[in-house]
């Protein structure tokens, strides 16, 4: 929180879904309030993500977009009490998939959640981008990127058809992967 102040940033806090509790979650928000006011400061605004990317299987605590709307109504509601100057940030990935399967995810969270989120993140990486002529790495590059922009029109259509216009989207990470270690043993 210093460090943000110090740096004129809007802090971003995710909160550990798969590991942690929203009774974890409350006090984190009510640790940040308390700090605030033991500076005598007015609590600014802070951006909360729950979880990071459950619905993708790499995830600690991957889960549906049933699991991740009651993890929604678990966490959040403790979150605003503790520090109301809260703005809630879900996952905002079209699918789930797991080692076994696939399914919605960002039509129930649309469809079930809404009063649980201010934002819906995005993750765009261009991750098979690995190329050693410069040439064709650019050229994939290009495609990754004009995708993110596509998968941020998306959210923002999916959005706009249920009316839920005071909704935001946010890009919370976006990465360029060259190389990967998975694949490259590099």
């Amino acid at each position: 929180l210093s460090v943000c102040q110090e740096s004129g940033v809007t802090p971003l806090l995710t909160v550990a879904i798969g590991s942690g509790t929203p009774q974890e979650a409350e006090e984190w928000a009510a640790y940040c309030a308390a700090w605030y006011h033991a500076r005598k400061q007015k609590a600014p605004r802070i951006y909360w993500q729950i979880g990071n990317e459950e619905a993708g299987a790499w995830e600690h605590g991957n889960m549906t977009g049933e699991m991740y709307v009651e993890t929604l109504r678990e966490f959040v509601p403790g979150i605003r009490r503790a520090y109301p100057n809260s703005r809630i940030i879900a996952v905002g990935a079209d699918t789930y998939h797991n080692l076994k399967e696939t399914g919605p995810w960002r039509a129930v969270i649309l469809d079930q959640a809404a009063e649980h989120f201010d934002l819906l993140s995005l993750h765009p990486y261009a991750i098979s981008a690995w190329e050693n002529d410069p040439a064709v790495r650019q050229g994939k590059i290009l495609q990754v990127s004009q995708k993110g922009i596509k998968t941020v029109q998306d959210l923002i259509g999916d959005l706009q058809i249920r009316g839920l216009r005071d909704k935001k989207v946010a890009v919370t990470e976006w990465g360029l992967w060259l190389k990967a270690n998975s694949y490259d043993e590099q």
